[in-house]
């Protein structure tokens, strides 16, 4: 039994697999625009909190939050905070973070790691099949 889809749900799905994809580009590359016009600075963990939430279906998840501080060009104290930053930094570890010249409180901790590219391979996937599926009738 072979059911038609309107054509306008048709491309509703393929907006949907098409948006993350756009959605994480975007997120990479403001990062890396970041990365070419931030100025670095090595940043020290002065504070790690971690909270373990219940989901609803009885798994855990843990939340982890360092608060850092650096100095900026002009030899000023700085603080900032990181959400599940790479590698589990401990109290103590040295950072490399990335800070707005223009105004130093926004930084950043510099990692574009392994889960920002697999994100983006699984979205570029989703975007391959949102792409696929405006060309071949899905219903």
């Amino acid at each position: 039994m072979e059911t038609d889809l309107p054509r306008w749900v048709a491309l509703l799905i393929s907006a949907m697999l098409v948006t993350p994809f756009l959605v994480a580009l975007f997120v990479v590359v403001r990062h890396h625009w970041r990365a070419r016009t931030w100025a670095r600075a090595e940043a020290t963990v002065t504070k790690r909190r971690s909270e373990i939430s219940r989901q609803g279906d009885g798994s855990t998840s843990t939340t982890t939050t360092v608060t850092f501080t650096f100095a900026d060009k002009t030899e000023r104290d700085r603080t900032g905070t990181a959400v599940n930053p790479a590698g589990e930094p401990r109290l103590g570890d040295v950072l490399e973070v990335m800070y707005d010249p223009q105004d130093p409180d926004r930084s950043r901790v510099v990692e574009l790691g392994r889960r920002y590219v697999v994100m983006l391979a699984v979205f570029a996937l989703l975007f391959v099949l949102g792409v696929w599926s405006v060309f071949v009738p899905l219903g």
